[in-house]
């Protein structure tokens, strides 16, 4: 009997460090269980902060997209001349000066180069250009085609 009896004290004491064991398990578990769920909260916090900046970002591009489409739609109507204006030139300007060979392809390709240069302004890809230049950009632009404009009318008029 007392065999038995020492076997199942150390039974026991056995029993009992597996239970203990088991509990630290349990206890490091939970801490664990605890400090993952902090950080899953933090994570979806950053998240949500991150969804709403794109979101903001989105939109400023829909609203930059749109003043590009009505300063090219701006750029398209101002280059093209109107007939009354056509009309008043042939009559009351001066004779318009010759193109220089090619003149018209640097001009275009300047109207180009100013546009694009508008459009990366607007876009933020360069942000050195302020209101101002944009204006003078579009003068510019204004300008180079009411000379693409006296080229056209000059050689059509003969």
């Amino acid at each position: 009997m007392e065999k038995q009896l020492g076997k199942c004290e150390n039974e026991i004491l056995y029993l009992n460090n597996l239970i203990e064991k088991f509990e630290s398990r349990e206890k490091s578990n939970r801490e664990e269980l605890a400090n993952l769920q902090l950080k899953l909260k933090k994570s979806n916090t950053i998240y949500e902060k991150r969804e709403k900046y794109i979101l903001f970002q989105e939109s400023k591009i829909l609203e930059l997209q749109e003043v590009i489409y009505k300063l090219k739609e701006r750029i398209h109507i101002m280059a093209q001349p109107s007939p009354q204006r056509r009309r008043s030139q042939r009559y009351s300007d001066p004779p318009i000066q010759p193109p220089n060979s090619n003149e018209h392809k640097e001009l275009i390709h300047d109207i180009q180069v100013k546009c694009r240069s508008i459009d990366e302004s607007l876009q933020g890809k360069n942000p050195v250009f302020d209101t101002p230049d944009i204006a003078e950009k579009l003068t510019a632009i204004t300008n180079l085609a009411d000379r693409l404009s006296a080229i056209v009318d000059g050689i059509y008029s003969y």
